[in-house]
């Protein structure tokens, strides 16, 4: 609403009195549940090896955005490369054996047995030859979704093992707006309910929309736990950020709104 300057006079002419003015515009208000929460990324995790070895290359720099499947560190595998080249040049003689003896037992000239036992070796090669190509898959850190990556703890030649933090991913394009209401409202249709919030940093108001509901009630605060789901494709806010919410249970498009100091009370009504 706009102010808007007006003057009058005073009785008897003595002078002009300055007046204030407000005009009073159709707006958007909303009436509903007061509570707090809290926003969290839609997905986190630590970045961990699965396998110990030494870091022989990082492909990530901080703070950037990755893709599902990216590779971001790389672990010493070249023992298992060499073992798996030995195991390919046996699969591939054991390969032409077994051709050879596929055709001398077509003419009887090898015994079943003899044929079977071989077979059985190409398939324990070519099992070995998997088993070390998921070894190796494994020294390959990957990140897991599309996120962004934050801070390296990690460098070429250092040692990992599983418990040794790489990198921590989160994504954050969606966020989840955790808060809770109070035990009285478990009667009401909460899931889709729109919310609005405000955060720290910004006069902006934003709008989430209820998504799962917990209705195991909290011993201890009598509350129900909510959750809501914000789209945060412009990245405006960040997970960890504390929010001040309304869950809108009555919404109108044109409320006319008035300062409360202009509402002045009569006997059995008010005026403005």
């Amino acid at each position: 609403a706009g102010g808007q300057q007006g003057q009058g006079q005073r009785p008897g002419g003595q002078g002009q009195l300055p007046v204030t003015g407000q005009v009073a515009k159709p707006s958007y208000l909303t009436n509903g549940i007061r509570s707090a929460g809290s926003l969290i990324a839609n997905e986190e995790v630590d970045i961990v090896s699965k396998v110990s070895g030494k870091v022989t290359a990082v492909y990530f720099k901080e703070g950037t955005r990755v893709k599902k499947g990216d590779l971001l560190v790389k672990i010493y595998d070249d023992d298992l490369q060499a073992q798996l080249r030995r195991s390919e040049i046996q699969e591939k003689m054991l390969s032409e054996k077994l051709e050879r003896q596929r055709v001398l037992l077509s003419k009887d000239a090898v015994s079943r047995e003899a044929f079977d036992q071989l077979q059985t070796d190409y398939n324990v090669i070519l099992a070995d030859i998997n088993l070390l190509k998921v070894r190796i898959a494994e020294t390959e850190v990957r990140a897991p979704f599309d996120g962004v990556i934050g801070f390296r703890y990690v460098s070429e030649g250092t040692y990992v093992t599983p418990q040794v933090k790489i990198a921590h991913l989160v994504d954050q394009s969606v966020l989840k707006l955790d808060f809770a209401v109070s035990e009285k409202h478990v009667s009401e249709d909460l899931m889709n309910k729109k919310i609005s919030f405000e955060t720290e940093g910004y006069p902006d108001e934003f709008f989430a929309t209820v998504y799962a509901v917990d209705y195991r009630i909290d011993e201890t605060t009598r509350t129900i736990g909510l959750r809501a789901r914000f789209d945060n494709r412009a990245g405006k806010l960040v997970p960890g950020m504390f929010a001040s919410l309304t869950l809108i249970t009555d919404e109108k498009a044109n409320a006319l709104q008035v300062p409360t100091e202009a509402i002045v009370p009569e006997m059995n009504e008010k005026k403005l």
